[in-house]
């Protein structure tokens, strides 16, 4: 009986450990990275030059959706740069506003921008209207797709304005009178930069890609 009673301790100790594991459970911080990230990144860099590389990216984002442009702005955790990321729409329906900023993993493949909330469950899929997804993007589920007629990126040094960086952009074909330094009628894609940053943009449809290396 003695022996019985010495037993019980342990019996109460391994139920109460059970019991905190089961609670402790809804509790525990769940993470939202991609597991295929880097087998993305490294299929897309494959064989290109260092400045045509793709990049991973993780820190806090912000994304503002106006009539006829959606921007994401992201200020990562270990850079000297931010980034402010844009995709060109002919009409935006989509209600990106709805999206709170936080903290998200972001891919940028020059002609194709993944947003991965690590916040929530939630990805956000910017592309080229005009392109197919590409098969090393195959592999990821359950995303929302953002399509445009033009994708770019500004990215400039810590302590300025993302408006001191060069401005490049999607031109209509119709539109007269611009000065493209880099770019230019008949270009699909331009880049440009300037002491403290620089932009890149690819550009589809009835456009032409223009860049200038003066801030608008």
């Amino acid at each position: 009986m003695r022996k019985l009673h010495a037993f019980y301790p342990f019996v109460f100790l391994l139920i109460g450990t059970l019991l905190m594991r089961c609670s402790n459970g809804p509790d525990e911080i769940k993470d939202f990275h991609l597991v295929t990230a880097d087998s993305i990144i490294g299929q897309y860099n494959a064989g290109r030059a260092e400045w045509d590389r793709g990049q991973k990216i993780e820190g806090n984002v912000t994304i503002t959706a106006t009539k006829y442009l959606t921007t994401i702005d992201v200020e990562p955790d270990s850079s000297h740069h931010v980034f402010s990321f844009f995709l060109q729409v002919e009409n935006n329906e989509a209600n990106l506003l709805s999206v709170a900023p936080g903290r998200a993993e972001v891919i940028y493949l020059d002609r194709d921008l993944i947003v991965n909330s690590l916040v929530t469950k939630r990805i956000l899929y910017f592309k080229m209207k005009s392109d197919k997804k590409p098969s090393y993007l195959e592999g990821l589920k359950d995303m929302k797709e953002y399509a445009g007629y033009g994708l770019g990126m500004r990215k400039v040094a810590k302590g300025y304005k993302i408006e001191s960086a060069p401005f490049c952009s999607c031109i209509s074909v119709d539109t007269k009178g611009w000065n493209c330094p880099s770019g230019g009628e008949g270009a699909l894609s331009c880049g440009v930069g300037n002491d403290v940053g620089n932009c890149r943009i690819n550009c589809s449809g009835q456009t032409f890609a223009c860049c200038d290396s003066r801030t608008n």
